[in-house]
């Protein structure tokens, strides 16, 4: 039951990860696209706003790779205490058999 759950773990923690590393491409492509905007009469207040949300958002992408990145790496931790980690029980049943 443990590997079950064990490999459960990680591929919906590779899953959610790799979304959030997904989702930070877009945001550098929605930045890019906002922070390169041009008006056709020249510059206004409008065109100033929306170049700077194009670079907040595409500063987002670091964020959106950070949780990526960690949900991923979590999920491989849980999966190897999980699969790997011995019980107490087969712990404490291997230490009193030697006596």
């Amino acid at each position: 039951m443990r590997k079950i759950i064990a490999i459960f773990t990680l591929l919906i923690g590779l899953a959610s990860g790799g979304i959030f590393i997904y989702s930070g491409s877009f945001f550098v492509k929605i930045g890019l696209e906002l922070s390169f905007l041009q008006s056709v009469a020249g510059n206004s207040l409008a065109e100033a706003y929306y170049q700077n949300i194009g670079k907040f958002i595409g500063v987002l992408r670091y964020f959106a790779y950070g949780c990526g990145g960690s949900i991923i790496a979590l999920s491989i931790g849980i999966f190897g205490l999980l699969f790997f980690y011995p019980r107490k029980e087969q712990v404490h049943s291997k230490t009193t058999s030697n006596n």
